[in-house]
């Protein structure tokens, strides 16, 4: 769904001019990179068992939480393609990352 609604982003915004959509294109498949990788990795230390399941509601949360503004962050940029990631994206982001981070210790 994620790459989906990336890849659907870059075709929308094929018309624009290539600083434009590199800039908004960058801006929010950082983002989704970063916050995803930081969730996939979690994960997967606690299937290996590295890690105890109690945080997994809270991060699963945050994600979900992060999913969703992703997700008007595409259609805002769909719409107005100067737009950057707005800050609640950011803010969603740092939240996953940063719970990640503090669970994870040196993991």
């Amino acid at each position: 769904m994620k790459l989906i609604s990336i890849i659907a982003l870059g075709l929308i915004l094929a018309g624009c001019s290539t600083s434009q959509v590199n800039i908004a294109q960058k801006t929010l498949t950082g983002l989704e990179v970063a916050t995803t990788g930081a969730y996939d990795s979690y994960t997967a230390l606690v299937i290996k068992g590295s890690l105890a399941t109690n945080n997994v509601p809270a991060i699963s949360h945050a994600f979900n939480d992060f999913e969703a503004s992703m997700q008007v962050a595409i259609v805002v940029a769909q719409a107005n393609t100067n737009a950057l990631a707005t800050t609640n994206l950011v803010i969603a982001s740092e939240k996953v990352i940063n719970l990640i981070t503090t669970v994870t210790g040196n993991h």
